[in-house]
């Protein structure tokens, strides 16, 4: 976990989490895909990643049919293949050099399988992903020299238990891993994170661009608590954009379910699940909803609510509550499972 130095943080080492019981289920075997033009209705937007811009000509989807496994899959053994389709949409993000911050990238991939098949999941997380990793010596004052460019690392080590979580320590998805591990952030000038989560994997890479610095030779900006933190709300708006994309989300039916005085719109799934719209059913509450990056604070009846974007858990008092979804959030709302968050505040949304 990275050391409290942000309030994001900070609140992550203030949590004791205990896990309680909760129904968990993932999309069904032969999900239906969202089409190309349908995915492409997600791409992010210019600031939506706070300080970098997108451009229209670094989006690209595509659509294709798995039936083999890649040779990448042996890092999940003893896992079954079973063919089916996937749709991805893959981005990069571009925030400008501005004084003494030099440009970076931010290229990230949204991937929806018809099948949640952890095989090919896993194997696309592997392949043909690596970053570019610069080796530097360390001089007696501390300071850094580059002594070597262009290092391959490979990013098949995410999938090892070693980069097993998130930055913050919040939860995201089912599964996820991060590089650079919190005991190597001093040699890693890049920062990855992807995420598994039942029929959406994610990827998301931060590379910035080496400087001049005089006598010193090229040098990469260090990481920071900040600059990991945006990384990771990438990682949780392109697991909400995956999903939401997935149920089609704006076209799902409304359903108005009375809160206090107040009826609040929700939205009704095929499955029947409900997603209940948290600044709106707090405000009916007379409670409130903050949000700082990807997590958000619900406090409503005396009680607050941490909900990460994209986690299958509320955290509430020391405890969590598991959730049949990921959080989802549209940009302006928040959206969690009705059961779930009322259970959480300790209402009754019926």
């Amino acid at each position: 976990m990275i050391a409290p130095r942000t309030r994001i943080a900070a609140l992550a080492a203030s949590l004791a989490i205990v896990s309680l019981p909760g129904d968990v289920v993932d999309l069904q075997e032969g999900a239906k895909l969202p089409t190309p033009d349908d995915l492409r209705a997600f791409a992010f937007s210019a600031g939506e990643v706070p300080g970098f811009d997108a451009s229209a000509q670094q989006v690209h989807v595509t659509a294709r049919e798995i039936s083999m496994l890649p040779t990448f899959a042996l890092v999940v053994p003893n896992t079954p293949f079973k063919p089916g389709r996937q749709v991805a949409l893959g981005q990069k993000l571009t925030r400008p050099s501005t004084g003494l911050t030099p440009r970076a990238d931010l290229r990230l991939s949204i991937t929806l399988f018809s099948d949640p098949s952890h095989a090919v999941a896993h194997a696309v997380s592997a392949d043909g992903t690596v970053v570019q990793q610069d080796t530097y010596i360390t001089r007696g004052d501390g300071s850094k020299v580059l002594l070597k460019a262009g290092t391959r690392l490979h990013s098949r080590a995410l999938v090892g238990p070693e980069g097993e979580g998130t930055f913050t320590g919040f939860p995201l998805g089912r599964r996820a891993w991060m590089l650079p591990v919190p005991d190597y952030r001093s040699w890693i000038p890049a920062a990855l994170l992807r995420v598994l989560d039942g029929n959406v994997l994610v990827k998301v890479e931060y590379s910035p661009q080496a400087y001049e610095a005089s006598a010193m030779g090229l040098r990469v900006p260090p990481l920071t608590d900040e600059v990991l933190e945006v990384v990771e709300y990438a990682a949780r708006l392109g697991l909400s954009k995956g999903y939401m994309a997935l149920l089609d989300f704006k076209r799902l039916p409304a359903a108005a379910v009375r809160v206090g005085s107040t009826d609040v719109r929700m939205r009704k799934a095929p499955d029947e699940t409900v997603f209940a719209p948290a600044k709106a059913v707090a405000t009916a509450l007379g409670g409130r909803m903050e949000r700082e990056l990807g997590m958000v604070t619900i406090s409503a009846n005396g009680r607050t609510v941490t909900a990460p974007i994209g986690s299958r858990e509320l955290l509430v008092g020391g405890k969590s509550v598991s959730l049949p979804l990921p959080v989802l959030f549209d940009g302006e709302e928040v959206w969690i499972e009705k059961k779930a968050l009322a259970k959480a505040l300790g209402v009754s949304l019926s």
